[in-house]
């Protein structure tokens, strides 16, 4: 990716993408090179709101994040970053930062496998196969064996990719979707201030959210929950 930051013992150097010198760009980088990290990272989130859907911006405050030690908006960042380019070498490096900081598990496979392509990319390649689809039957039913062959391999294509498709949407209802962004956060068993803490849970670390009940979000495990935690303590991430 052009522009993204890169740490280099220890110091991080953000850079400019063509075309986006802006102010807060501008800003950004006069501030990381005083390591003033924390008013970096407030300049970028304006940058954000104005361009949520570069994943460039999204992985740049996830820097200025982590070099502040605020290891759990960092991981929000970056996750949104993943989110919207989920090949990048550079982005997925950080999130396994993340996940090493905050001692969380990875995704199962399959889902990690799923989410290769966007949700949009995988819409694409379904389209581009209904096309080539009735492509093959347009041609009529006085066709030769090639386009037989045609027909028969269109017919299987769209049927996997359907099949995909199906299955990049349930893993992306089936992940995690909530971050833990406080320093200290207990996981209690019920939705009560008084409750039993069950045990700590570490900034960084991600869960699904299940119900809310007043301040409070539950935490599920394999579809089930397994406790509460403040809803001030976390940052959702997905819809």
């Amino acid at each position: 990716m052009r522009g993204i930051a890169a740490i280099l013992l220890g110091v991080l150097a953000l850079g400019t993408a063509s075309g986006r010198a802006g102010d807060n760009w501008s800003d950004a980088q006069r501030l990381f090179s005083t390591s003033r990290f924390r008013e970096a990272a407030v300049v970028l989130e304006r940058e954000a709101k104005a361009s949520p859907r570069s994943p460039e911006v999204w992985f740049n405050l996830g820097q200025a994040r982590f070099q502040a030690s605020d290891i759990g908006l960092a991981r929000v960042a970056w996750e949104r970053a993943a989110a919207l380019s989920p090949r990048d070498p550079e982005i997925r490096g950080a999130l396994e930062l993340a996940r090493g900081k905050s001692q969380s598990p990875e995704e199962p496979g399959w889902i990690q496998a799923l989410e290769w392509l966007t949700r949009e990319e995988w819409s694409i390649l379904l389209l581009a196969a209904t096309g080539f689809l009735g492509a093959t039957f347009a041609a009529g039913k006085s066709v030769g064996p090639a386009v037989r062959w045609m027909r028969v391999a269109a017919v299987l294509a769209h049927a996997g990719l359907a099949a995909l498709w199906i299955g990049a949407d349930f893993a992306a209802g089936s992940r995690a979707d909530t971050v833990v962004v406080a320093r200290e956060a207990s996981l209690l068993q019920s939705p009560v201030t008084q409750a039993k803490p069950l045990r700590a849970l570490p900034e960084g670390a991600v869960f699904r959210a299940g119900r809310t009940h007043g301040a409070w979000v539950e935490v599920l495990q394999d579809g089930r929950g397994v406790g509460w935690v403040g809803r001030d303590a976390t940052i959702r991430i997905r819809d």
